[in-house]
């Protein structure tokens, strides 16, 4: 811009020039006849030059709704080619008028790319428009206008002007209004001579239009039957790396060993939006869709008359307290036909087909579960849902009682997840059984491909929410199949990227369990592998993946005091204060204790606190009422900083008052909450502790470079920062606990915390006194050495469970992570296989298609001919350009005979050997280390350039919470 800036007059003057007729000025007769005045131009015509009106109507008989403009002696001025003379004779080719020529109406409107024109028109009516010609809306269509009806058109739209509104509006979601008034804004922007208002006239023909297309891209135009025989879901675009029996997967898929037949399982994924809504806008009688059940809605009566039985369903519980659970029967419902869509979408995000319903009055197992899907031939299906733990329970019952001709599919069902970004909004239980991380031929499927979905169509509820039942529906059908006609023309490099980034992972994930391995007793290991294989037979058995419980969580415990507190009819506060209990006001201020040592240097928190200081003041003078005098005279919110504020708990009186005594049921509520924020406290700090060490383990062995380290400094201060927040929550419940109950045998559980002690098992970054290994420590005095070592009374306390139990448990998740990048791989290598000969499939499926066809005329037949095979030409391009991609990387799926084709990608051969669940990685021998990029490095500055990549993408997906997935195992 900067280099353009001292231009911009010469532009300015040359914008200001096109206003004139510029070197046409001079000219006193027409260029073309050589006689008439020169006073039009066309804005369209490249050449742009002034001519007669008879030349200027003579040279657009081919270009009608260009547009035109006069020099009326000072400027020039609009004027339409109707008004010149100009009349588009329809039927007849070339110039040639038809002599039995009928006038279309006079205010005729055309709807164009560059504008809404009036246009004359002559529809033929000689014996030509019963043979070849055609009747009125053929005509308009021949020349690529479609009708706004069959019956007397008035209205058209070029098939130039649908195809731009429909790429806008799938890419952008421009809303046919938006689209239509910039049309008429770029007809007459100041709105002197406004166009006709011709919008429910373009909407109708954009709902035709769609509608059509998506006949035409699935052969329909093709079919026997014509579009009346379209079966449900045939219109769906289908996914080409889902398995597809009889399409793309083996002959001897079947027959393949249990351990193998995960990679022909069908991975789904469901969910509800409660965005999508529609208003009670037309009727349905009135307001039908034309593909009613074609594409992705499932079909709309039988659905209805299901949900007939299921008007009040309250099966679904919460044990998470998600949004969808809450939102079951919903009260937003009034003056609403649906409250949102359920969809069900497979592992790469497709849509599948009749895989989405209306929802009604909230998210009900009944509305998922008739979302089916043509599932009859494949072997077995995974579902993936945020509530699949609760959704799990009583389905194979529920699936027993949806209508016959939905097929006895639930015993396809292999198993239940729960997606990696709902897991935590669940509790230990649901996160561990249904966790996508632990279950068997999942490979990484993160089950949120749904969410993804929601992203890309929520901009389109805004539109849809006033649409009628029937053009809500098309539209939505329209907008899924362009989402996976995206997905299918991404899929080859989407695939590529994936498994590039998949084997090297896979091989850092081996070698970290290796390394783990080698320092675990052989028999705890065969034992632990049993345990492990135990519990995926039967998820009742002990968790491999899980500490034993070493006593109650403040979870727990506040659980207990609420359960207790609503029986007790014996303490007078709770019937008092409804909603108001001593737990739950002991548990506030516990909770802004917290906040009040966090956010100490956060000044822009104050207000948080002081809310809660609020309620917590409250509380205290309702349930401790002795006590409300002597608060408000040390509590003044107005005058002090709320986070130094006393909170005068129990154990605060015990310190700072001691004449004064809370209620002995309030004084123990506080000690068992002390008790188990002691005994989280711990947990956390030894979790915390691990994953310091393998930070500072990797960062030892592998970081280079200044940016490297710098990154990987910060990434462990982060893990410091909250080991000292943990460390000093444990430092204050347990002298709570001192100020509660004095000394005593609870000492033993919690014993005093010194900085000495809160170090990891193998933490290279101390020594014995927890300071850094030197010769002498800051007042000179000598360090003991390793020799001199004792292990931290934290990683031996009764509440630990040993450290031999948290080393079983961080081989368990390592030898996991193994399993799951095997079973990645596996699948991305039979995805690539499967896509590949998906595309050839549809390939001859559109050869056949070109070959049998419909009765037709032979001018119709040479056209379908044609575009049959335009597809079949773009699915083997798409194919071959595929196969050109990954050979480019060394890739090559499809490799006959694995053994003799040894598959390199960037540096490492990776044999495609069907014996094995993962890629077999050799190093040449001139070669000497191997990074994440599959790149063999020898040089001092290219090795230093790779680590510093590698620390990036290890400290990105830390900070999306999976250190140890991805650094070290």
């Amino acid at each position: 811009l900067e280099a353009w800036k001292p231009h911009r007059d010469d532009y300015l003057a040359e914008l200001l020039r096109l206003e004139g007729p510029g070197h046409h000025r001079s000219r006193s007769t027409c260029a073309t006849c050589k006689a008439n005045e020169p006073q039009f131009r066309c804005r369209e015509c490249f050449d742009g030059g002034l001519t007669c009106s008879g030349c200027c109507v003579k040279s657009h008989t081919q270009n009608p709704l260009h547009v035109i403009e006069k020099w009326n002696g000072t400027f020039f001025e609009k004027i339409t080619l109707k008004s010149m003379g100009l009349r588009v004779q329809l039927g007849h080719s070339g110039l040639s008028p038809c002599l039995s020529a009928r006038a279309a109406p006079k205010d005729f409107t055309v709807i164009h790319t560059n504008g809404i024109h009036n246009v004359a028109v002559n529809f033929c009516g000689c014996s030509r428009s019963a043979t070849s010609a055609g009747n009125a809306y053929q005509q308009l269509l021949r020349r690529r206008w479609f009708p706004a009806t069959h019956l007397q058109p008035q209205t058209c739209c070029t098939l130039e002007c649908l195809h731009l509104f429909h790429l806008l509006t799938l890419q952008s979601k421009i809303s046919g209004y938006d689209f239509y008034q910039s049309l008429a804004s770029l007809t007459d922007n100041v709105g002197t001579c406004p166009p006709p208002d011709r919008r429910r006239q373009f909407m109708r023909i954009v709902r035709e239009y769609k509608h059509l297309t998506t006949m035409k891209r699935a052969g329909r135009g093709h079919a026997p039957g014509g579009v009346a025989a379209t079966a449900p879901g045939e219109l769906a675009v289908l996914c080409a790396a889902c398995p597809h029996p009889g399409v793309n997967l083996p002959d001897n898929w079947q027959d393949q060993p249990p351990e193998k037949q995960f990679l022909y399982t069908l991975s789904l994924s469901m969910d509800a939006n409660f965005r999508l809504k529609n208003k009670m806008v037309s009727t349905v009688t009135h307001d039908q869709p034309l593909a009613d059940g074609m594409a992705y809605f499932v079909p709309s009566a039988p659905y209805k008359e299901h949900l007939l039985n299921y008007t009040n369903q309250e099966d679904i519980s919460s044990c998470s307290g998600l949004a969808a659970l809450a939102l079951a029967n919903t009260k937003y419902s009034k003056g609403y036909r649906a409250t949102g869509v359920g969809n069900v979408v497979c592992r790469h995000q497709c849509v599948m087909r009749n895989g989405i319903g209306d929802l009604q009055k909230g998210e009900r197992y009944v509305i998922l579960e008739l979302q089916r899907i043509n599932v009859s031939s494949v072997t077995q299906v995974f579902i993936s849902y945020d509530i699949a733990c609760q959704w799990s329970v009583n389905f194979r019952k529920r699936w027993e009682e949806l209508p016959d001709h939905l097929g006895d599919t639930a015993s396809l069902i292999r198993g239940s997840g729960i997606g990696k970004f709902h897991e935590y909004g669940h509790g230990p239980k649901c996160r561990d059984k249904y966790s996508l991380n632990y279950l068997l031929g999942v490979g990484r499927l993160d089950g949120e491909g749904v969410e993804r979905n929601w992203s890309w169509i929520n901009p389109v509820a805004m539109s849809t929410k006033e649409m009628g039942f029937g053009s809500r529906q098309d539209t939505l059908d329209d907008h899924w199949g362009a989402w996976n006609f995206r997905k299918l023309k991404e899929m080859g490099p989407t695939l590529l990227r994936n498994i590039t980034h998949a084997v090297p992972e896979l091989r850092q994930q081996e070698a970290a369990l290796k390394e783990l391995e080698a320092v675990i007793d052989l028999k705890d290991l065969v034992e632990w592998k049993q345990m492990v294989s135990d519990w995926n037979a039967d998820k009742s058995k002990p968790n491999p993946y899980r500490l034993p419980d070493s006593g109650m969580s403040t979870a727990d415990i506040r659980l207990a005091l609420a359960e207790e507190e609503a029986d007790d009819v014996h303490i007078s506060t709770a019937a008092v204060s409804g909603d108001m209990s001593a737990a739950g006001m002991v548990s506030l201020a516990i909770e802004i204790e917290e906040l009040q040592y966090v956010l100490v240097l956060a000044q822009e928190k104050k207000n948080t606190i002081a809310r809660k200081l609020s309620r917590l003041q409250e509380m205290q003078k309702i349930i401790v009422p002795a006590a409300a005098a002597h608060m408000e005279d040390a509590m003044d919110l107005d005058d002090s900083d709320p986070r130094k504020a006393c909170l005068w708990l129990p154990s605060d009186f015990h310190t700072a008052a001691p004449q004064f005594v809370y209620p002995q049921h309030v004084v123990e509520i506080e000690t068992r909450l002390r008790h188990g924020q002691c005994r989280d406290a711990l947990e956390q700090l030894r979790t915390q502790l691990v994953v310091k060490t393998r930070l500072l383990i990797f960062k030892a062995k592998n970081v280079r470079a200044q940016r490297p380290n710098t990154r990987a400094r910060t990434l462990i201060a982060s893990r410091d920062t909250r080991i000292k927040l943990i460390t000093a929550r444990y430092r204050r419940a347990r002298q709570a606990l001192k100020s509660l109950i004095g000394d005593g045998d609870w000492e033993k559980e919690f014993r005093e915390l010194r900085d000495d002690d809160v170090r990891g098992l193998h933490d290279p970054d101390f020594t014995v006194a927890g300071r850094k290994r030197t010769r002498s420590d800051d007042t000179g005095a000598p360090v003991l050495g390793r020799g001199y070592e004792l292990l931290p009374w934290i990683w031996v306390s009764a509440d630990a469970a040993s450290a031999h139990e948290g080393l079983r448990v961080e081989w368990a998740k390592a030898s996991a992570r193994v399993e799951r990048w095997s079973e990645e791989v596996s699948l991305l290598k039979e995805e690539m296989r499967r896509v590949l000969q998906f595309l050839e499939w549809r390939a001859r499926w559109w050869d056949v298609r070109r070959e049998f066809m419909r009765e037709m005329s032979e001018d119709f037949a040479a056209g379908a001919r044609a575009y049959a095979h335009e597809q079949a030409k773009i699915l083997l391009d798409m194919r071959t350009s595929w196969i050109t991609m990954w050979q480019k990387k060394n890739i090559h799926p499809q490799a006959e005979d694995a053994a003799d084709e040894a598959e390199e990608v960037e540096g490492a051969d990776i044999v495609f050997d069907d014996s094995e669940d993962q890629p077999l990685v050799e190093a040449d021998d001139e070669q000497t280390e191997v990074d994440v990029g599959f790149t063999f490095i020898d040089d001092d500055e290219e090795e230093e350039e790779a680590r510093e990549l590698e620390w990036e993408a290890a400290f990105d997906d830390a900070e999306n919470g999976d250190v140890f997935a991805t650094m070290f195992a």
